[in-house]
């Protein structure tokens, strides 16, 4: 009864009209293609009146294509949503993936990164939004997720994730119309241009260095031997060895005699 009566007072959800939509389409259209973004529904809200679909509706219109939702009923479980995640980079590899969790949608969303940790596979973007049931099942975080961000209504705790999350407070006091109030609405959608600004310096055009010259085999200097003649007329010389500290019996001083480079003789 009280799922049916907070959908009762959420009514219809409708989308609110982000002023960023306009910045959306001077960005780069290849560099939007590259990002993925997945609504995760909450299992509690099968209804959708939290409108999920609907802002995905207004994410392919703004000219995010390659938005879609996630409902745990319908696709299967969070292996399954990272079985799509892996199918995303398998077909474009560097892509950039923004997974939204709403409510115990998190949960999902969280396991699924959890999921393609093996795999090395990161999530660009997570975000949580008005997921409290984060501080009733605490789980180990991913370390494959490369920001947090958290919308949260006003005066609900946060939970600690991720370094330094990004924190977004909502003035709504009602769960289910969180994901459709202005103040969501353009932050996730500036998450989405972030994410688009990243890629687009990620393949922004580079300079080369110049190849190193190569040079040619003839230049190369050779290495001149002396001539055996003038080895043979070498005077012969005798190199003294200095005597140790400490003298064994058997040892005498003497010097090594060296005559046209070879050694003639050790005298004791």
């Amino acid at each position: 009864m009280a799922i049916a009566g907070a959908l009762t007072l959420s009514g219809c959800a409708v989308v609110p009209t982000s002023p960023l939509s306009a910045d959306v389409a001077a960005r780069c259209g290849n560099c939007r293609d590259s990002v993925h973004i997945v609504f995760v529904h909450s299992p509690v809200d099968p209804a959708d009146v939290a409108g999920l679909s609907k802002i995905a509706d207004s994410f392919c219109e703004a000219g995010f294509e390659n938005t879609t939702t996630f409902n745990l009923y319908q696709d299967g479980s969070p292996e399954s949503l990272a079985c799509r995640v892996r199918e995303i980079h398998a077909r474009c590899p560097g892509s950039r993936v923004m997974l939204v969790g709403f409510s115990s949608g998190a949960l999902i969303a969280r396991r699924a990164a959890k999921r393609l940790e093996p795999d090395g596979i990161c999530i660009d973007t997570l975000v949580y939004l008005d997921a409290a049931v984060l501080h009733l099942i605490r789980e180990e975080e991913p370390c494959n997720v490369l920001r947090h961000v958290l919308i949260f209504r006003e005066g609900m705790p946060i939970p600690r994730v991720g370094d330094c999350p990004e924190i977004c407070r909502v003035e709504e006091w009602n769960h289910f119309r969180v994901p459709t109030t202005q103040c969501a609405c353009d932050k996730l959608l500036c998450e989405a241009i972030r994410l688009v600004d990243s890629r687009g310096h990620q393949q922004a055009p580079y300079e080369p260095a110049p190849p190193t010259p190569a040079v040619p085999y003839q230049d190369v200097p050779t290495l001149q031997l002396p001539e055996p003649t003038a080895q043979a007329t070498a005077e012969s010389r005798v190199f003294l060895l200095p005597a140790p500290r400490s003298q064994p019996a058997w040892f005498k001083p003497g010097g090594i005699e060296v005559d046209s480079g070879r050694i003639a003789s050790v005298p004791r």
